[in-house]
């Protein structure tokens, strides 16, 4: 399967993506916050990236920024809590290719992973 990042402040929820993707069969290294997560992705190169965007330190806009400048292919999954309309709009401006809105499902987060690293056919239903 694929080798997945996931930078979130919030240990309880990080493990649990964690869990969830492991048990998916994902090799998955978690960062507690963006400053770690950034250079976990420059040592590792994961194969796609689950960010939070409210974080300390650097958030999630800073990782955004981050690997769009230095990774501008890497499939990025951000997961928010936040409605904003204008933060999403930087979101997506930033090339993030999924937003999740906490909560959500894990079948929802599997789906996107699936699409992501291509272990999901888009056109098969």
């Amino acid at each position: 399967m694929a080798k997945i990042l996931v930078i979130d402040d919030d240990k309880e929820l990080r493990n649990i993506l964690a869990e969830v993707l492991t048990m998916d069969g994902h090799a998955v290294t978690a960062a507690e916050d963006g400053f770690s997560g950034i250079e976990k992705y420059r040592s590792q190169s994961p194969e796609l990236v689950i960010t939070d965007l409210s974080m300390p330190r650097v958030d999630g806009l800073e990782v955004l920024k981050s690997l769009a400048a230095d990774f501008a292919n890497v499939p990025i999954i951000v997961i928010t809590g936040s409605s904003d309309i204008e933060t999403m709009k930087e979101v997506l401006s930033l090339n993030a290719n999924r937003i999740l809105r906490k909560p959500f499902e894990a079948d929802m987060l599997l789906d996107a992973v699936g699409l992501l690293t291509g272990t999901i056919d888009p056109t098969e239903e």
